[in-house]
């Protein structure tokens, strides 16, 4: 899986957990079981998010794991590559060739 996709994963399984542990604090008063078996899910989800992180948010060039500012990272901090276009960077923001 490539690192843009692995994101998106990221992303949508912390949205969806989210999204389920506030239906099952709305469901908590009405259904205490249901409301558990819900945030079991969500806490399924979360795990899920973890491990697609750790297994593939990773530079396809040099292999080191992106994992704290994944969302936001354009560059590798270790080899500096784009990680869309593979493109080399240098010191600050000038592009090698």
């Amino acid at each position: 899986m490539k690192f843009d996709r692995a994101k998106n994963a990221v992303k949508t399984c912390l949205v969806l957990c989210l999204i389920l542990c506030l239906f099952s604090i709305i469901l908590s008063s009405s259904d205490p079981s249901l409301s558990v078996t819900v945030m079991l899910i969500s806490g399924i989800c979360f795990v899920l998010s973890i491990v697609i992180a750790y297994l593939y948010c990773i530079c396809p060039y040099c292999g080191k794991h992106i994992i704290l500012g994944m969302f936001k990272i354009k560059r590798c901090p270790k080899c500096r590559r784009d990680l869309a276009t593979g493109a080399k960077y240098g010191k600050g923001n000038k592009k090698k060739h």
